[in-house]
């Protein structure tokens, strides 16, 4: 890396400022590394934590948004869905495992939700679910009463929470 190198970024006066800037941002995808991390750590708290079971048809429900939402990726990359030939079948029991999961935590954060008092507009959650549609622990307060219910001091405890899924 010189000078040179540096100016060919239209944005950059020069090299110092050209690795501050990368600097910056590995600093920042770290952070964003680190909070999915601890995200995915509390959600798998959750579950091992709270053994509950789902209704069939919320997970098959989950199963075919899951399908849907594959077949529009495919085609917003441009692919000719008529001419690919889809397994519906193998898809279904390769999503089934993953849909489980997102109906099981999607129930136990609405049940912490509520027992904890926690409301967020639609809207928001909306804002925050991501194309892939797994659960994302968006908030401050969500993720503050997950970690609470993994380390045991929140008020919501596993019978609680399945009593709570179950209605």
């Amino acid at each position: 890396l010189d000078e040179d190198f540096a100016k060919n970024f239209t944005d950059m006066k020069g090299l110092e400022e050209l690795r501050s800037k990368m600097a910056e941002r590995l600093l920042t995808d770290g952070e964003e590394r680190s909070r999915r991390n601890a995200e995915e750590q509390i959600r798998n708290g959750l579950l091992e934590r709270n053994k509950v079971d789902v209704p069939k048809s919320m997970v098959d429900r989950q199963i075919v948004h899951m399908i849907e939402d594959t077949a529009n990726r495919m085609a917003s990359q441009g692919i000719d869905l008529k001419k690919v030939s889809l397994d519906f079948e193998k898809m279904r029991e390769r999503f089934a495992p993953n849909a489980d999961r997102s109906v099981r935590l999607s129930l136990l954060l609405a049940a912490i939700a509520e027992k904890e008092g926690i409301d967020v507009p639609y809207a928001e959650i909306e804002s925050k679910t991501d194309a892939s549609n797994t659960v994302s622990v968006g908030t401050g307060a969500e993720l503050r009463s997950a970690g609470d219910l993994i380390l045991g001091t929140s008020t919501l405890n596993r019978t609680d929470a399945s009593a709570l899924v179950k209605t």
